[in-house]
């Protein structure tokens, strides 16, 4: 990352204006940032109040007790638990500083994206007269056309469809979707035409990519369609926010279901 990046964490559900971390070397106690809530995107971001060493590692830190708040009911993590709940902190994330300090926006690829899907995928369910309860195609981009160019790298990407820009950032430009032919598992607004935007450490974006689109690939009656016996599979991703707290594409999981 440039020496001269911005610190971005994800909102959450979280209603605050404000957020405190600390910035910790080496595990030492660090300086304070208080990063604010963006107002087009659901991070809070900041900019150092002294300028980032070259070649450093730093932690991004929270008290335990701040941390802990922020666990939903009936989730676990092993920084909530048990002897862990003492008033050291926490560390949200780490990142990797260079040397180079980032002056120019990023340059996003000439090219377009191809998709492709996956076979269809049937949830195992009751309707349809013993069917599938639901059905969904896997949509597979070749995106390196898409992919951008900075000289101090590309925090993410941001999705843009018939038009629309999403919030969300990620860290390829097509992200996992997944297209529902019936049923509720998969997106249902998943064909169309796609752009993306690349956005640097420091908050630079790029200009719009090439428009691809995805076409609707499901078969006219998925649900009852014939083919092979329906099959048991998990529960199909959901595009989701950046869970947790993250500084930029680097997250941490807070815990699992208990």
């Amino acid at each position: 990352m440039p020496v001269n990046a911005l610190i971005q964490v994800a909102v959450d559900s979280r209603a605050e204006s404000t957020l405190d971390v600390e910035l910790s070397i080496g595990g030492e106690a660090g300086t304070t940032l208080t990063l604010a809530r963006h107002p087009d995107r659901p991070y809070f971001v900041g900019a150092p109040v002294d300028a980032l060493q070259a070649d450093t590692l730093y932690e991004v830190r929270v008290p335990r007790a701040t941390y802990c708040s922020w666990v939903p009911p009936g989730y676990i993590t092993s920084d909530c638990y048990g002897d862990a709940l003492d008033d050291g902190p926490v560390a949200l994330t780490s990142f990797q500083t260079g040397s180079l300090v980032d002056v120019t926006s990023p340059t996003i690829g000439e090219g377009q994206a191809v998709f492709s899907f996956s076979e269809l995928v049937r949830i195992e369910g009751s309707s349809c007269a013993g069917g599938p309860r639901g059905t969904y195609l896997s949509v597979h981009a070749e995106d390196t056309g898409w992919v951008a160019s900075d000289d101090g790298g590309i925090a993410g990407y941001f999705l843009v469809h018939e038009g629309a820009q999403g919030n969300e950032l990620h860290p390829t430009p097509f992200p996992f979707r997944a297209m529902r032919c019936s049923g509720e598992v998969g997106e249902v607004d998943v064909p169309g035409s796609y752009q993306v935007v690349a956005m640097d450490y420091v908050g630079n974006v790029s200009m719009l990519s090439a428009a691809s689109t995805v076409p609707d690939g499901c078969p006219s009656s998925p649900a009852c369609a014939a083919g092979p016996a329906a099959q048991r599979a998990s529960p199909v991703p959901r595009l989701l926010a950046l869970a947790g707290v993250s500084l930029l594409l680097l997250t941490r999981r807070r815990g699992a279901r208990a």
